[in-house]
């Protein structure tokens, strides 16, 4: 069994909160910023924490799979299968590659690119 480092911990309490919509152990600087496929998604701490525990675009995701992260001086990245429901019995997976620079125990910045599974 491997331990994650404090950086990877940091990373892996944000991808939980995309499941749970739980922030509490979501470590974000004041001034954090996130885009997701080259668009500005989040401005700030709150506007983070706000769309994590609210935001519809999170609703239909439910799991996390194939989740591995590597590491190397303030940077941590994950990549992950990430299912989605989308109504009934239909599924649909993306694959996602995920970005965190973490300093001082916060994420300073996070970039997502994802693209859908096909097939």
């Amino acid at each position: 069994m491997t331990t994650d480092s404090p950086n990877v911990q940091i990373a892996r309490a944000y991808l939980d909160s995309l499941l749970s919509h739980r922030t509490d152990d979501v470590r974000l600087a004041p001034d954090a910023k996130r885009f997701e496929n080259g668009e500005d998604c989040g401005w700030s701490r709150e506007a983070i924490l706000e769309s994590l525990r609210t935001g519809e675009q999170y609703l239909p995701l439910r799991t996390i799979r194939e989740l591995r992260f590597a590491e190397w001086d303030d940077n941590v990245t994950a990549h992950y299968q990430l299912d989605l429901d989308l109504g009934g019995e239909r599924l649909a997976t993306s694959s996602i590659a995920e970005h965190f620079v973490v300093r001082g125990g916060e994420i300073h910045a996070i970039t997502v690119v994802f693209e859908p599974v096909m097939g």
